[in-house]
């Protein structure tokens, strides 16, 4: 796996986490401390270990990620919808090198205590290539304090 397309792809994903929508958006995380635990695979690939990690989250992070996400040019689509079982993500995206990339997401969870990102992200053309990664993402909130070495 091309190293690019996984950095690409865990930053489009945290991106994404407060991205807004035309019709909807997803809510706002809890502030604190939050837990995750990232799980990728290439259909045919080699094994990819999960990776975790703890982030801080703050109601200012939020909104600026959201008012960011709102000026990026860099797609053409992006989409989410409220459904029954929580929110739906398509978004279609310019990359480096003039690939496109686009990627098909569904969250489950409160958002306030935990939640869950699966999506199927593909990359063509351009200078990752062409290739597809399944990613499910475990978030979990774990304090409303963060250690000095989180934040």
């Amino acid at each position: 796996m091309k190293s690019s397309y996984v950095v690409f792809l865990c930053g489009s994903m945290f991106a994404f986490t407060t991205m807004s929508a035309q019709a909807d958006e997803l809510p706002m995380r809890k502030a604190g401390l939050w837990e995750a635990k990232v799980k990728l695979s290439t259909p045919g690939g080699p094994e990819i270990p999960e990776v975790s990690g703890r982030y801080c989250v703050s109601e200012e992070a939020e909104k600026k990620m959201q008012e960011q996400e709102k000026q990026d040019g860099r797609c053409s689509k992006r989409e989410i919808k409220k459904v029954a079982t929580g929110y739906m993500l398509d978004a279609v995206c310019t990359e480096e090198g003039g690939g496109t990339a686009t990627f098909h997401g569904e969250y489950v969870g409160d958002f306030n205590s935990a939640y869950t990102l699966k999506q199927v992200s593909r990359a063509q053309g351009g200078s990752m290539g062409d290739m597809e990664v399944h990613a499910t993402e475990e978030h979990k909130w774990l304090s409303a304090t963060c250690p000095e070495d989180a934040k």
